[in-house]
């Protein structure tokens, strides 16, 4: 259940109810047909444009009517599917096109470098889930085949020309070995432990999983250690990421990293038949600062690579047999926002090389940010002794690849997203967001890119897309403010129009060119839709994500300027109708917006916070994240800068009708952020709706259940149509 009060206990999933032989959605009130979620996009060996093509076709005839009869956005159910037969043309974006998505990750190539793997992600909305299904594609000729492993693959891995895979069942993890010519898997062996990661050596598998020595019932959670919890996994306290290993001829479980020990990530070489790994050994609210360990397979002894202070490490790697690579920051002069740097340690001597001076570009390449697709995977890659990495640039990520000497070149050079890759001796292949379409694979060679897939082509080929248009501002301080704006999919140039700001989270996120499901939506329901990256964004290099000491008042300024330059250009835009919507950090700029301003007629704030005192306290990085960007300060040391910029400090002054929006589970920002900022301007008079989702994390907004996701749009739309647009 949705909205402010407590689900059923026990409810799992969506009541279902057969009525007139046909099967209802009590929770929707809608009617299901009994083939949604089991129609099959793959027979095995097709071109990429004739599965498109069956997709295509099985999609429009039949899941279409089902998707507009279930949306309840005031279109007639089938109206879409008699257009497209009447040869009329295109249709807006609905609400539902995003159970049509599939959501493409983990992109692999196998030794003999013919065949790439990868995950395939699609909303099943009978279950309330997505199903996780392995793919792979012929590189040669292009052609798409899916595997027969079932719904719920957690990861796989390359043993060869086959597939080694695992999915989880009860509290444990079940090893396949899929056979690609024959379609076929068989079971390798079981491991009584939920896996986190794993590596497959000559004689073993390496495994991480969470341990605890404190017991845990249903009814009581202990803990000493803080944060007591973590996002994504619950409670933490006490709980540390160990690593295993499984003999495969003795079939015996070990224990390789003391009871100290936490394991974050881990590497095999296979030369020198090591395991590096990143460890935080004995304190957890270390900001995550790891040193660098060795372990040698043969001996089994581990020793420490790293010396001096620890760092803040996102991935690791052996660019020879002889010299592990990194990622890292030991956050000195920037905190949070710094960006990560390239460093390389000797085995032997130990010694620590920078082989990234002055490049001044985010490491990490995640933070563009989009509803669309699941997370990142395969951003660090080693090939033939040269790192492939990715970085965030302005507003999109790009490729560069670098030897041991720091000699760095670009290889990409298209905007968007690439989202995971994976390098061969006849270029890169990718899967990536471009040009306002869904995600697919890609190809890149020489600078030269060429889309392999067309999976996602349905929604260039049935929905009207808007392109956004660049616009740029300079803000307070003489710096330009990039952003973008979509217009109205019905644009008549002589109607006024609501508009709609949104907000990224982060801070150090970043929007760009690359698909929005709900700005296509909003744009499609006769909204203009703007966004921009406000000083703390990332793409711009340290100086300009480093928001500390100014954590509101920074975006803020540059929020308020590019509305006023999006006013200035955009005369179609009613001013007397604005709304603003953010999430996470662009949640609580939400908060604060509406505490320093009625400007904005109505206001959604999802997974936010307006109390950093209590932020500092309730959240899984509170202590680093709210102490770094107040100035180094604890509310102990100073109070009065964390109420100065706790939007809950404000609330008497908040106008603005706001909706908000939590995940009941979000442990990142707690739901009681939420409750705290809309008791207070509910207190005060001004209107506001608290909508709490049961059983989702920080994450709903691109990985939430289905249902969930039909639910976020509908209250969202309802809310900013009731005070914006009266035509609804």
């Amino acid at each position: 259940m949705l909205e402010s009060h407590r689900k059923e206990p026990g409810l799992k999933k969506p009541n279902f109810e057969i009525v007139d032989g046909k099967l209802r959605n009590i929770a929707l009130d809608c009617e299901i047909d009994n083939n949604l979620g089991e129609l099959d996009t793959a027979s095995g060996g097709q071109s990429a444009n004739d599965l498109n093509n069956q997709f295509q076709n099985s999609k429009n005839s039949a899941e279409q009517e089902i998707f507009q009869s279930a949306s309840g956005d005031g279109q007639a159910p089938s109206e879409n599917r008699i257009n497209q037969e009447k040869g009329i043309g295109k249709s807006s974006v609905t609400r539902d096109d995003f159970l049509q998505n599939h959501i493409l990750s983990n992109l692999q190539i196998n030794p003999s470098q013919n065949t790439a793997a990868f995950m395939v992600n699609k909303a099943n909305l009978l279950e309330n889930r997505y199903d996780s299904e392995l793919w792979i594609m012929l590189l040669d000729s292009k052609c798409l085949r899916q595997m027969n492993t079932g719904t719920g693959v957690k990861g796989f891995i390359w043993e060869g020309n086959s597939l080694i895979y695992y999915v989880d069942k009860g509290d444990g993890s079940v090893f396949y070995k899929h056979h690609i010519s024959e379609n076929r898997g068989e079971i390798l062996f079981s491991i009584p432990m939920k896996i986190v990661d794993f590596i497959l050596t000559r004689d073993a598998l390496f495994f991480s999983s969470y341990t605890t020595e404190v017991p845990a019932t249903e009814q009581i959670q202990e803990g000493t250690e803080v944060p007591f919890f973590k996002e994504g996994k619950g409670i933490a306290s006490n709980i540390k990421k160990s690593l295993f290993s499984y003999h495969l001829t003795t079939r015996t479980i070990n224990k390789v990293t003391s009871e100290n020990t936490n394991v974050d990530l881990f590497a095999f070489d296979e030369l020198s038949n090591s395991i590096a790994l990143t460890s935080c050994v004995g304190d957890k609210h270390a900001e995550n600062r790891a040193d660098i360990f060795l372990l040698n397979l043969e001996s089994g002894n581990m020793e420490k690579l790293s010396s001096g202070l620890p760092f803040c490490i996102s991935d690791i790697g052996f660019i020879d047999s002889s010299t592990v690579v990194f990622t890292g920051s030991q956050l000195i002069e920037y905190g949070k926002s710094e960006n990560h740097e390239i460093y390389t340690v000797d085995i032997s001597s130990k010694e620590q090389r920078h082989i990234s001076e002055e490049f001044d570009k985010s490491k990490m390449g995640i933070a563009v940010a989009t509803d669309s697709r699941f997370n990142q995977s395969n951003r660090f890659q080693i090939y033939n002794n040269q790192l492939y990495f990715l970085t965030v640039e302005e507003s999109s990520t790009y490729l560069y690849k670098t030897d041991q000497e720091g000699n760095i070149q670009k290889l990409s050079f298209e905007s968007g997203t690439i989202d995971s890759f994976a390098v061969t001796d006849n270029g890169v292949f990718f899967v990536g967001l471009r040009q306002q379409q869904l995600q697919e694979i890609y190809s890149l060679k020489s600078g030269e890119e060429k889309k392999l897939t067309g999976m996602n082509d349905w929604l260039e080929d049935n929905r009207i897309v808007i392109k956004p248009g660049a616009v740029h501002c300079v803000n307070e301080e003489n710096t330009e403010i990039d952003g973008w704006v979509l217009k109205p999919s019905d644009f008549n140039s002589d109607i006024k129009y609501p508009g709609i700001l949104f907000i990224h989270g982060g801070p150090k996120m970043v929007y760009g060119d690359v698909y929005f499901h709900l700005m296509q939506l909003l744009a499609a329901r006769g909204y203009f839709v703007f966004y921009c990256n406000p000083r703390g964004s990332d793409g711009k290099g340290n100086e300009f994500a480093d928001i500390r000491g100014n954590f509101a008042t920074h975006a803020y300024s540059d929020l308020t300027s590019f509305t006023d330059t999006i006013l200035e250009k955009y005369g179609n835009i009613d001013e007397s109708r604005l709304g603003v919507i953010g999430g996470s950090y662009g949640g609580y700029m939400v908060n604060y917006i509406i505490s320093q301003t009625s400007r904005y007629q109505a206001a959604v704030s999802e997974k936010s916070m307006c109390n950093l005192i209590s932020h500092f306290n309730t959240s899984d990085i509170g202590y680093g994240y709210s102490c770094c960007y107040l100035g180094g300060t604890t509310p102990w040391d100073n109070m009065d800068e964390y109420l100065r910029n706790s939007p809950l400090t404000h609330a008497k002054k908040v106008k603005t009708p706001t909706l908000f929006i939590h995940g009941k589970d979000d442990l990142r920002c707690n739901y009681t952020e939420s409750l705290q900022m809309y008791s207070a301007i509910s207190y005060f008079g001004t209107e506001a709706k608290l909508c709490i989702l049961e059983e989702e994390n920080h994450f709903f907004e691109s990985r939430g259940k289905p249902l969930t996701k039909i639910k976020r749009f509908n209250e969202i739309l309802a809310w900013f149509d009731r005070y914006l647009n009266a035509e609804y």
